[in-house]
């Protein structure tokens, strides 16, 4: 039996390959939906695996946050402050190492994220690094700018390690609250760092610019980090950082931020030490851990609410998709088995009544046309009982008649012989009759049968049967058109699709089981249509742009072998210029040496001008500064004769007891006034001495004048020279340049001419590759969007 010759297979087993396909195409869309589910089940696991390891690494963090902080007083004061703080800190960020290590000994999640893994059973040699920075730092042997260094690029390691569990969740609202904690953590080491360098300002005393410099730095990346923390957070984490920044210590730091950045180099820090402003950093920094913790209890609780939500989902989509697959076998399997077993009662039933067996009890009469059949079989038995039983009484009634005629008129016997002939021939019309009866039964079970194995070709001939006979043969004529109507149009619509005609669809109006495989079939044969036609489209416009692409890759091959001779051509007169510019080049730079000389010497005048006027201005300048002391003691001497005379008063307020202060104050007042005088003939000297310098400075700068006008006359014409010579030199550089250029410019021109040739090559295969797809496309027949098929179309074979 060949693939699809249904005319032999039984019609239970048809019925149930029809949903087959359908099946399987639900099966495959459930197996993705569930698989998709699944892997969002195990995303949402690796996180919540991660949390814990990110939790000890903010933890081990924020302890290192507080270390580098105290390092950074400890160092800039010299030692002289936070010695026990930073000695009980570092306690406390070796407790959170050893934590972290400890999991990572115990644990292994290379599995869920290799490069995170790998970076964190590497933190081991870190720490160690930290260990051995502390030892400088207890010698005073490394600068807090280096050792704060240490800790921040530690820190920013870290922190990126948790930026990177961001990068795993597809759930916006995981990625989203996951982003608005990494900012707060950097947001958090910024202000970390701030403790640090504004701590270390404080204990040093000042703040130079480049530590002030440094402050606003990381004053601005907080805003920036804080910013899109508010724009991520949740509102209970919004609602607590807006407390934060409102609380009295947030005022403290940032009036110690103002009193740091007010005032550039040394100056007055309002009394303000660098324990001071550790302690008050220190404290915000405590309320945005909190805000930290606050952040990841909700990521787990998140977490886990959507595990749950997305396990429920996932069970309730396989249950789906089971119940929904199991409905569909239990309804194929009960319609065939209603059909196989209708199928059955009638040819048990034929078979029975074939034989002879008329008190066979007919099963219930069902509403369709199993029972249809059935109903008029049970009126041919029912037949058949009363003409067997009139038959059997008849026969009765004639022996007795002969009997009662043998005995009591044996005078009658030619009579009676002429009377048991009729009878005989009544009997025997009778018995053909009654033959041939079981002859149309006999047929009628022959086309149960045949049915029944799937042959539904052959019929009964109504017209040769009598009676209920004739009603039993068309009612089984119409079950078998009705069945063998539908499993040809299954059968051509197969043998359609196994001949590459996808216009074929099942035409016919059918009731039940088979108006549900006409609405099947013509489906899947419609979506096939339309992904072959969109296939075909696709190949189409494909062969239409690399029909294209080869016609303007061939053009521009052309055009690329003809700008290769133009090169070539321009090539060959560069180097000819080139050597022209050259020539030029040497003349301008021996004319060039011969200027340079004169201006050497012009400059060398020039310059024994300007030592004597550099000489006599500092002569002048030292005359004035003699004048500025002298104005000097003219101001003291006046102060102190003010001062003098207000003694004096205030001595003659005391009356005797202020009388040797008065002596005292007199003496002061006449040693002003000889200061003043002698102050006065130094100034004149002084003022005389200025005059005659001026002169001097005059007659000196005029010849240094002249001098400077021949030098840079000269020194224009060197110029002049010297660019003349360098744009000879640098012409013909570029010249010797733009010949190489040119030279590999043709290289490559040729070497482009010979892509573009293998670019056309590649277009004319790729055209033929185009239209072999199309080749296979062709053998399928495919209906056109704009048409539909005709009700009652016959399939016909693709071209």
């Amino acid at each position: 039996m060949s693939v699809f010759d249904f005319g032999n297979l039984k019609v239970s087993r048809a019925i149930f390959l029809v949903p087959v396909v359908p099946l399987l195409v639900a099966l495959a869309f459930s197996a993705i939906l569930v698989l998709e589910k699944v892997n969002e089940a195990r995303q949402l696991d690796r996180l919540s695996q991660l949390i814990l390891p990110i939790a000890l690494i903010t933890q081990a963090v924020h302890e290192q946050q507080k270390e580098r902080g105290a390092t950074s007083v400890f160092l800039s004061s010299g030692g002289q402050e936070f010695k026990q703080e930073l000695a009980d800190q570092r306690l406390k960020t070796d407790s959170r190492h050893a934590e972290l290590l400890t999991f990572v000994a115990q644990s292994d999640l290379s599995a869920i994220d290799a490069a995170f893994w790998d970076r964190l059973s590497g933190y081991q040699a870190r720490f160690q690094d930290i260990a051995s920075t502390r030892e400088k730092v207890d010698q005073l042997a490394i600068s807090a700018k280096s050792a704060i260094a240490l800790y921040t690029n530690l820190n920013t390691d870290m922190l990126d390690l948790v930026q990177r569990v961001s990068l795993i969740s597809d759930d916006k609202r995981i990625a989203d609250e996951t982003l608005a904690f990494v900012h707060l953590l950097k947001g958090k080491e910024a202000a970390g760092i701030e403790r640090a360098v504004g701590s270390g300002g404080f204990a040093a005393g000042h703040f130079d610019i480049e530590r002030a410099a440094r402050l606003k730095g990381l004053i601005e990346a907080q805003a920036v980090n804080f910013d899109n923390f508010r724009f991520m957070a949740t509102p209970a984490a919004l609602a607590a950082y807006e407390k934060m920044q409102a609380s009295e210590v947030a005022e403290k730091v940032e009036r110690m931020r103002n009193i740091a950045l007010g005032q550039e180099g040394a100056g007055n820090l309002g009394g303000f030490t660098g324990g001071d402003f550790f302690n008050l950093q220190t404290e915000r920094i405590n309320q945005l851990k909190n805000i930290e913790n606050l952040i990841s209890d909700e990521l787990q609780v998140l977490m886990a609410q959507q595990k749950g939500a997305t396990d429920q989902r996932l069970i309730v989509l396989v249950l789906a998709s089971l119940g929904a697959i199991g409905l569909a076998l239990m309804i194929s399997v009960y319609f065939a088995g209603q059909i196989r077993r209708g199928f059955s009662r009638l040819v048990t039933t034929a078979r029975e009544l074939a034989d002879g067996n008329l008190e066979i009890e007919l099963p219930p009469v069902q509403a369709n046309e199993f029972g249809e059949v059935m109903a008029t079989l049970d009126v041919f038995r029912h037949n058949s009982l009363e003409r067997r039983a009139m038959a059997i009484r008849e026969a009765k009634e004639r022996e007795a008649r002969i009997e009662m005629q043998r005995r009591e008129q044996e005078r009658e016997a030619e009579l009676a012989r002429q009377d048991a002939e009729r009878e005989r021939r009544i009997a025997q019309e009778r018995e053909d009759q009654l033959q041939r009866e079981m002859q149309v039964a006999e047929e009628i079970a022959t086309v149960v049968n045949a049915c029944a194995w799937g042959k539904f070709d052959q019929r009964l001939d109504p017209t040769q049967m009598e009676g209920a006979f004739a009603e039993i043969g068309a009612g089984l004529n119409r079950v078998c058109d009705v069945t063998e109507k539908g499993l040809n149009q299954i059968s051509h619509a197969l043998a359609a699709l196994a001949e590459g005609d996808l216009t074929y669809q099942m035409t016919g109006e059918y009731d039940g089981v088979f108006a549900e495989i006409q609405a099947q079939v013509n489906s899947s044969i419609a979506r096939l249509s339309a992904s072959f036609a969109r296939v075909r489209d696709s190949g189409t416009v494909i062969s239409g742009s690399t029909q294209e692409i080869a016609g303007a890759t061939q053009d521009l091959a052309i055009r690329t072998e003809r700008a290769a001779a133009t090169l070539e051509e321009t090539t060959s007169a560069i180097k000819t210029l080139s050597q022209s510019v050259t020539g030029t080049a040497g003349l301008a730079a021996e004319v060039n040496a011969a200027a340079m000389s004169a201006n050497d010497k012009v400059r060398s005048g020039n310059e024994l001008v300007q030592s004597t006027v550099s000489a006599i201005r500092e002569i002048q300048t030292s005359s004035g500064a003699i004048g500025a002391a002298i104005r000097l003691i003219d101001d003291i001497t006046f102060q102190t004769n003010l001062l003098a005379l207000n003694a004096g008063v205030e001595a003659a307020r005391a009356g005797e007891a202020g009388r040797g202060f008065a002596v005292v104050a007199s003496e002061v007042r006449d040693l002003a006034a000889r200061s003043s005088r002698a102050a006065g003939e130094i100034s004149e000297l002084v003022n005389r001495s200025e005059e005659e310098v001026d002169r001097g400075v005059a007659m000196v700068d005029r010849t240094g004048a002249a001098l400077q006008s021949i030098a840079d006359a000269v020194s224009d014409i060197v110029d002049r020279i010297d660019e003349i010579a360098k744009s000879a030199a640098d012409q013909s550089v570029s010249i010797q340049e733009i010949t190489v250029a040119a030279e590999q410019l043709d290289q490559v021109t040729q070497q482009n001419a010979a892509m573009f040739e293998q670019a056309s090559s590649s277009g004319v295969s790729l055209r033929m590759e185009t239209e072999n797809l199309d080749g296979v496309i062709a053998t399928f027949r495919i209906a056109e969007r704009s048409q539909t098929q005709s009700e009652g179309q016959k399939p016909t074979k693709a071209a």
